[in-house]
């Protein structure tokens, strides 16, 4: 048997925008749900495969999927993906109406799908409505515009007050790109196993393999499991407006994560310039405070110094509390 890695384009049928990507978003998890449900795949001439990890991304235009099949041939992978997804897309399903519009194979390393949703091109209309998106959604972080730089006072001073509401609405469609991204890794992980770290996993996890690289073996599904609460718990103080600063090493991680994908964002709908990035820079400042972990980062730290991450749950002070469920479980 040889892994393959089989991408898959679907295309929505009539009453789905190509564009819309609220729309495509739902759509991808709905093929994320119906292709977990799978664990092999039944080829031509009996020959069954193994579906050893799915992939789902949101883009203009449809959905892209990305399948790995231990197959023994090539010919064997593209024709047993391609009927996978014309069976989650037969009519009378919840993905009625979709279709796949191509399929290929790669037999050599895994190609990257870009982000949770990749970016689309420049057309005034996808733009347009995203923009807006990101307007509407920039009131329910219940934080004034000055935390991202605008002041109010004068034409020149500080931050535009659009691109501080474009920089808080991006803020706010990250929460969910980072908690989803979160969730999605777990499974995939916990596919593997219990006992299986991301540095075993062998494959792309979009959230968890933006955290330090070095400490990969130590991200198991229970750490991965803590780490979600710790991220929900840093997350709903942060737009709940009663931010006092990370309390803890993974929640500094799961701010981390949060910006960095506010960024995407911002240049997704082709709004990352200048003045969103300055917006985004005085939020940074604000929301890190004094907390840093570039250190944590470092490609030259030795195994034997990297210390547990069990310590990542620790609340920095001891007069400030976490969720219980991150505590006093040694990963």
């Amino acid at each position: 048997m040889v892994r393959y890695f089989v991408r898959v384009d679907c295309v929505p049928g009539r009453g789905v925008s190509p564009f819309d990507v609220d729309e495509l978003e739902r759509a991808a998890g709905l093929f994320r749900d119906a292709l977990g449900r799978f664990t092999g795949v039944d080829g031509r001439d009996g020959v069954e495969m193994v579906l050893s990890g799915v992939r789902v991304a949101a883009q203009p235009g449809g959905v892209k999927v990305l399948l790995h099949v231990d197959a023994p041939e090539l010919e064997f992978a593209e024709d047993a993906a391609w009927g996978l997804l014309e069976a989650v897309v037969e009519p009378g399903g919840v993905l009625d109406g979709w279709s796949v519009a191509s399929c290929g194979v790669e037999p050599a390393a895994e190609p990257a799908l870009e982000g949770p949703v990749a970016k689309p091109k420049p057309e005034s209309g996808v733009v347009g409505s995203g923009r807006a998106r990101l307007r509407s959604s920039a009131g329910h972080l219940r934080l004034g515009l000055g935390r991202f730089g605008h002041t109010g006072v004068g034409d020149g001073a500080g931050v535009s007050e659009d691109a501080a509401v474009l920089a808080a609405g991006a803020v706010m469609h990250a929460v969910d790109l980072v908690t989803d991204g979160l969730f999605a890794d777990l499974v995939d992980l916990e596919r593997r196993g219990e006992e299986r770290s991301v540095a075993e996993y062998g494959f792309e996890l979009p959230v968890l393999d933006e955290l330090p690289e070095g400490f990969a073996e130590r991200y198991s599904p229970s750490f991965v499991r803590r780490f979600i609460v710790a991220t929900a718990g840093a997350l709903g103080r942060l737009t709940s407006g009663v931010w006092d600063g990370p309390r803890s090493v993974a929640e500094g991680l799961a701010i981390r994560l949060l910006l960095d994908q506010a960024a995407f964002v911002l240049d997704l709908y082709d709004a990352f310039d200048a003045g969103t990035e300055g917006a985004l820079a005085v939020f940074r400042a604000w929301v890190f405070d004094d907390t840093d972990l570039e250190e944590l980062y470092r490609d030259d730290i030795p195994q034997d110094e990297l210390g547990s991450v069990d310590g990542w749950f620790t609340p920095f002070r001891p007069t400030v509390h976490v969720h219980p469920y991150t505590v006093d479980r040694p990963v």
